[in-house]
């Protein structure tokens, strides 16, 4: 009787061990994976940081065309860029690097990127109207941007053609990230087939 009595509180005891063993488990398990996702948030924030640090003084030109010989090209994309940079009030001296990202192909031209002394030079030649009418038309000049603000750029521009399209007017364009609306709104004319919503794949954002 004893016995038996001894071999079922035994019994519960391990049962009850085996519990508590498997709780901490878990337990750990749970602490770990916890652990682990706040180290990736912390390196995703921290790859970020140094990604804006790196393109914070680039200009980026989207549909610039681009003349068929490399050399060409990249004469033409100078005096482009000299251009753009004496007009905002700067000497041409300021520009680092001028260079074109992505395979060449026959629809839509590669991203043009400028490099600029400093992040407060491509602001102001960014906020310059006179550097408005150096762009040739159907182009424009953004900040240079990181993965995630592309994402984002891409779906205020989607926003925007939904918005200009039921409008049959170009009443609202992106700016910085932000849908502005213009105060005089244009005539919308449809993309065509090589000028739909801009989009911009990784290899872009490399620019």
């Amino acid at each position: 009787m004893h016995l038996t009595r001894s071999v079922e509180i035994l019994t519960k005891v391990n049962e009850e061990l085996k519990n508590d063993i498997n709780n901490l488990k878990v337990s750990s398990l749970g602490n770990f994976e916890h652990s682990k996702i706040e180290t990736e948030q912390v390196l995703e924030t921290i790859e970020e940081y140094f990604e804006k640090k790196e393109k914070e003084p680039c200009l980026v030109g989207i549909n610039i065309p681009e003349k068929s010989k490399d050399d060409e090209s990249a004469t033409a994309d100078r005096l482009l860029s000299e251009n753009i940079v004496v007009a905002a009030g700067f000497k041409t001296e300021f520009i680092k690097e001028v260079c074109h990202h992505g395979r060449k192909g026959i629809g839509r031209p590669r991203v043009l990127k400028i490099r600029l002394e400093d992040k407060h030079m491509a602001m102001s030649v960014l906020r310059n109207k006179d550097v408005r009418s150096i762009v040739p038309p159907g182009s424009f000049l953004r900040k240079d941007l990181t993965k995630r603000e592309l994402l984002l750029d891409k779906q205020l521009r989607k926003e925007c053609y939904t918005r200009n399209q039921s409008l049959n007017l170009k009443k609202y364009v992106v700016r910085n990230l932000q849908i502005v609306e213009l105060r005089q709104p244009r005539q919308w004319i449809a993309p065509t087939s090589n000028f739909l919503i801009p989009t911009y794949s990784h290899q872009s954002a490399a620019a």
